[in-house]
């Protein structure tokens, strides 16, 4: 029996690891891209910080709003990375 049950916990372990290695790949590239991010917002002007860049689910949302949302790793700080390197701005 035991040497039956070697083969599918190879295959769930193998699973295990790919999985893994796809998620520290996303994570990886989601903070290149918060890295981008902030470093384009230490050089904004104080004042373009409360302008709009994106709107998302009908909501503006602007530097200072992206800034918490992307500090705090919230869903919808990701959507906005996503949309601000879609649209080129970082």
């Amino acid at each position: 029996m035991g040497f039956l049950a070697l083969p599918i916990y190879r295959n769930i372990f193998d699973l295990l690891i790919e999985s893994f290695l796809y998620i520290n790949t996303l994570f990886c590239i989601m903070l290149k891209n918060a890295e981008k991010f902030f470093k384009v917002y230490s050089g904004l002007p104080i004042e373009e910080r409360s302008n709009p860049i994106a709107i998302i689910n009908d909501e503006p949302i602007n530097w200072k709003l992206a800034y918490d949302e992307i500090s705090n790793e919230t869903d919808r700080g990701q959507k906005i990375l996503k949309m601000l390197m879609e649209l080129r701005i970082i």
